[in-house]
């Protein structure tokens, strides 16, 4: 299995030790774009810059499945990226260090809730140094929201055949009710970042009010 397979990956992140009143939607977005080099970004909304406006903000980490290997040496290449791709499926991803939106490094932690998770360091990109990832931000949103509504579909799959088959009880029947609910608040949640991060990129240079 090579790292091309973990090409267009998203996954969307809710922080929870943000500042007090945040509500903050980020995008995690993995892509292989050239010279078999694992690309993992990081898109956040925007925040205040001053009287420039506000701008999104973006970090990045960039390696070779060399790299990769020497974070988690025990494992396979195969076995590396297959545990990528199930922990993006599966959203089995933390984001650590984040809280204001400022921070020059954020950390992600890739199959957090196992034994063998493997974190990776994620660097700011400045906006005066034209790294700017070269990804449409809309095409991204609608693939996160396409993936989120995919893994939502799929976990839903088995209860939907268990009610076929079995007789649930009451308890079980009420049991179900939050997932649901959570489901739908995540997808929600996903489109209103998705349309937060397009507004935010069509209006880059949108100059800030004055007092």
């Amino acid at each position: 299995m090579s790292l091309s397979s973990l090409s267009r990956l998203v996954l969307v992140l809710h922080p929870t030790n943000c500042s007090a009143g945040q509500d903050v939607s980020l995008l995690l977005y993995s892509s292989v774009i050239q010279d078999e080099m694992w690309h993992l970004t990081l898109i956040g909304p925007a925040i205040p810059e001053t009287l420039a406006g506000p701008r999104e903000t973006w970090w990045e980490g960039k390696w070779s499945m060399e790299d990769l290997q020497k974070v988690a040496p025990s494992k396979s290449p195969d076995e590396l990226v297959g545990k990528i791709r199930s922990s993006f499926s599966n959203d089995d991803i933390t984001l650590k260090g984040y809280r204001e939106g400022n921070e020059a490094e954020v950390r992600v932690t890739i199959g957090y809730s196992t034994s063998e998770a493997v974190t990776v360091p994620l660097a700011r990109l400045s906006p005066a140094s034209n790294q700017k990832p070269f990804l449409n931000l809309l095409d991204i949103t609608c693939e996160a929201y396409r993936q989120l509504k995919s893994r939502e579909h799929a976990k839903d799959i088995q209860p939907a055949q268990l009610r076929n088959a079995l007789v649930q009880t009451s308890s079980s029947q009420v049991g179900s009710a939050p997932v649901s609910r959570t489901a739908a608040e995540k997808m929600q949640r996903t489109a209103s970042a998705q349309a937060l991060f397009a507004r935010n990129l069509a209006n880059p240079s949108k100059k800030a009010p004055k007092n």
